[in-house]
């Protein structure tokens, strides 16, 4: 799960963590999922941060991925 993969990085001494949305699209998982289970690994210490970075379908390079992948089984 998300709060125990942040438990288990905080654990090993990580103090910078970045959930990735694998979603291509903004839906209730992003927008209101994720942060809860974020927020679910409990009261942080201060020397951690964890960040939730933007869902790869919004990426600017995901057009040309799907592009390349389009033309490759052609």
């Amino acid at each position: 799960s998300i709060p125990d993969g942040i438990r288990g990085l905080m654990s090993e001494g990580v103090c910078d963590i970045t959930v990735v949305p694998y979603f291509l699209s903004a839906g209730r998982h992003v927008v209101e999922d994720i942060p809860a289970e974020v927020a679910k690994a409990g009261p942080l210490p201060p020397e951690v941060t964890v960040r939730i970075a933007p869902y790869i379908g919004c990426s600017g390079t995901m057009a040309d991925l799907l592009l390349a992948q389009g033309r490759a089984t052609a």
